[in-house]
């Protein structure tokens, strides 16, 4: 949920493993989101992290096989 401290436990991204993580939050919001823990767990098993308050406007689109992210 936006990078709250209390998303994406460890139990849960051990279970799905994901590849890629996108993180909308606005810039400067008043929670603090995405929340540093929680960041810091993410980039632990992702190097692609999207964030729409650094990366401004994300595109996923896929073809079926493969996924593309336009920033």
């Amino acid at each position: 949920h936006h990078g709250s401290k209390t998303s994406s436990s460890q139990k849960f991204l051990d279970k799905v493993k994901p590849s890629y993580g996108i993180i909308q939050v606005g810039a400067g919001n008043k929670f603090h989101h995405p929340h540093p823990s929680t960041y810091k767990r993410l980039k632990k098993i992702m190097k692609n992290i999207y964030r729409t308050d650094e990366d401004g406007d994300i595109e996923v689109s896929s073809n079926g096989n493969k996924i593309e992210i336009d920033k």
